[in-house]
């Protein structure tokens, strides 16, 4: 079963939209806070593979991406990410179902001036039949807390998979 929580494409523009915010805030004096934040809708084409049916879902539309980004006046850098699809549809296959594609990613990071951060992304993908078969929801969650001395203090990955409806 081949899961990708996150497209590829749709992660490497992420990180794009990222640096161009942080090159826009410029580098603030401390005791200075400054923020910025950025909208952005990138349209998209995808596929994930339906568990439930064993469909090869293609899918297309746009996913909406909100980054607000702050540098608090000790130097420290916080970033919030919210993502989520907007009119997205596909066709499965072999099936030839039709399907609604949504998902919810939000993202924080919080990085105080030294080696201390953490960092916790929670993202729901549902792919939605338009027929009889079974639809397909995962939910992802991750989380790391790393001290002022860089070590890794705890970690958290769930994922739960579910098949939803009636076949």
């Amino acid at each position: 079963m081949k899961i990708q929580t996150t497209p590829r494409r749709v992660r490497a523009l992420l990180c794009v939209s990222l640096s161009i915010a942080f090159a826009a805030s410029g580098a603030p004096a401390y005791g200075q806070a400054t923020t910025t934040t950025t909208n952005e809708t990138i349209p998209f084409t995808s596929t994930l593979t339906n568990p439930c049916n064993g469909d090869l879902v293609t899918f297309q539309g746009n996913i909406h991406v909100t980054n607000h980004a702050t540098t608090d006046s000790s130097g420290g850098f916080h970033l919030k990410t919210h993502a989520n699809y907007q009119n997205v549809s596909g066709t499965g296959s072999p099936s030839g179902l039709n399907y609604r594609v949504g998902t919810v990613s939000n993202e924080t990071l919080n990085d105080p001036d030294g080696s201390q951060a953490e960092m916790t992304v929670i993202q729901t993908i549902k792919l939605i039949t338009q027929g009889p078969a079974l639809n397909f929801f995962i939910r992802f969650v991750f989380h790391i807390t790393i001290n002022a001395n860089g070590e890794t203090t705890s970690t958290v990955t769930e994922t739960r998979i579910e098949c939803r409806g009636q076949n």
